[in-house]
């Protein structure tokens, strides 16, 4: 397999995955620190949302050879991962 012809669906598993595994890992954070701070004022973690698709489709690009004219694409498959991982 070439960059130029990437698998995927391998890829978007394996990104899927790995954003579960970032979000449970940052609500068992969060528990801990409602448990340990007297305040339990934690970020908002809707503001990370679209940091988070930026990086995923980022990671689609240059997994792909950082080809011209795949923006759409790879925001729109980030999307779907990071709201496919946060509702696991």
């Amino acid at each position: 397999m070439s960059a130029a012809n990437p698998d995927w669906q391998a890829i978007d598993t394996a990104l899927l995955e790995l954003e579960k595994a970032r979000v449970n890992y940052n609500q068992q954070r969060d528990i801990l620190a409602q448990q340990l701070l007297s305040s339990s004022q934690l970020p908002d973690p809707s503001e990370s949302h679209a940091d988070r698709v930026s990086e995923i489709a980022q990671l689609r690009w240059e997994i792909a050879g950082k080809p011209e004219g795949t923006d759409d694409e790879n925001w729109y498959r980030a999307e779907e991962i990071v709201r496919r991982a946060t509702a696991a």
